[in-house]
């Protein structure tokens, strides 16, 4: 079989497309080499944001190829998805070099709760949190399948600078924003069968509570945003 059939499949570990030529596997983006446990060419993210092996490069799912796996060459929702299903339950903290964190930057959503604590901080509150949920139809599959459901936490402050000279000397100010998303990666309850994250959800629900599979870990994204200087009259 494997001088046969083995050959013929090029799927081969973690369903990754295997080259007999090289005996490099090809993950979409770039390709990894078995024998050295790491990536030939280097990430386009300079950091994954997690932690110190999230800013090597070439490093292949954080040294463990048996429990993770990097269907992208990147850190996507397939990689939370694939870090609950094989994983040991090890927490995840990711920062603003991470595709995650890169979502959230662009979300409508949580541009809308950064602009509530700023104002809320105008009114004397430095600190807004809430729960909240990503759906598919506002926020688009990766948020929706990473996070759906979560907690978000905003601290806001003021940054203060002078400008100009002479006559012409003022005082400047922005706010920035820190901002701390935390969720829980798991599989609590059913729901309809109406759609593919639905879908996918009961299928690791059943997963999980009837076979005892997949470990449920803690997320945690990082990140700052700082508004546009501005004169003080």
């Amino acid at each position: 079989m494997a001088t046969t059939l083995g050959v013929l499949n090029p799927f081969r570990y973690r369903g990754y497309v295997y080259d007999e030529e090289t005996g490099f596997y090809y993950l979409k983006s770039r390709y990894y080499d078995p024998e050295t446990c790491r990536f030939i060419s280097a990430d386009v993210l300079l950091s994954t944001g997690q932690g110190v092996l999230g800013h090597n490069c070439y490093v292949y799912c954080l040294n463990d190829p048996v429990l993770r796996c990097d269907f992208a060459g990147q850190s996507s929702a397939i990689d939370l998805f694939f870090g609950w299903l094989t994983g040991n339950g090890e927490d995840q903290t990711y920062n603003k070099e991470s595709n995650l964190v890169k979502n959230l930057l662009k979300s409508k959503k949580m541009q809308g709760f950064i602009k509530t604590a700023i104002d809320n901080y105008r009114n004397g509150e430095s600190i807004t949190e809430d729960d909240a949920e990503f759906t598919r139809q506002d926020d688009g599959y990766d948020l929706y399948l990473s996070l759906q459901h979560f907690h978000y936490r905003i601290k806001v402050h003021e940054e203060t600078r002078i400008k100009g000279f002479w006559l012409w000397k003022h005082q400047e100010t922005r706010y920035i924003a820190e901002v701390t998303v935390t969720d829980v990666y798991n599989f609590d309850s059913l729901r309809k069968w109406n759609s593919f994250g639905n879908d996918m959800n009961n299928l690791a629900y059943i997963y999980h509570n009837v076979f005892g599979g997949g470990n449920d870990y803690a997320i945690t994204a990082e990140y700052q945003v700082r508004t546009k200087w501005y004169k003080i009259k």
